[in-house]
């Protein structure tokens, strides 16, 4: 499947472009999996708002060149929270994903189609890749 290919290649991209950026300004992180700094911590959540806030205003104006915008810096700042957090992102992005695929589409209060857990779903393991 070339599309699936593409996308693997496109994740692998995104994490050394996050790689390349926090390098340049000598953020580089290639320890253990962490906590942040408190500071740090509160820097990153104060960021990721500001652009989820820019989301909500564009889809709310009508603006898809700054919803796309906003999209995109909402996944450029998590990748880069995850990679200063010493994260696997994309072991742990793939876990998910496999679990995701196992939920069914239902009718729902939220909405006429609404995915949700089936009877004995399992979410993804994850804890390994949390290892201090």
């Amino acid at each position: 499947m070339e599309g699936f290919g593409k996308m693997y290649r496109v994740r692998t991209k995104l994490c050394q472009d996050i790689k390349d950026f926090h390098e340049k300004f000598n953020m580089k992180y290639d320890g253990k999996t962490r906590i942040l700094p408190q500071n740090i911590a509160d820097a990153r959540w104060r960021h990721q708002q500001e652009e989820t806030d820019e989301l909500g205003l564009a889809l709310e104006h009508e603006k898809p060149v700054d919803a796309l915008d906003a999209i995109v810096d909402i996944v450029y700042v998590a990748l880069g929270t995850a990679y200063l957090m010493g994260l696997d992102f994309e072991t742990a992005w793939d876990r998910v994903h496999e679990a995701n695929m196992k939920k069914v589409s239902k009718a729902t209060d939220r909405s006429p189609i609404d995915v949700v857990k089936p009877e004995g779903w399992q979410e993804p393991r994850l804890d390994d890749l949390c290892t201090q």
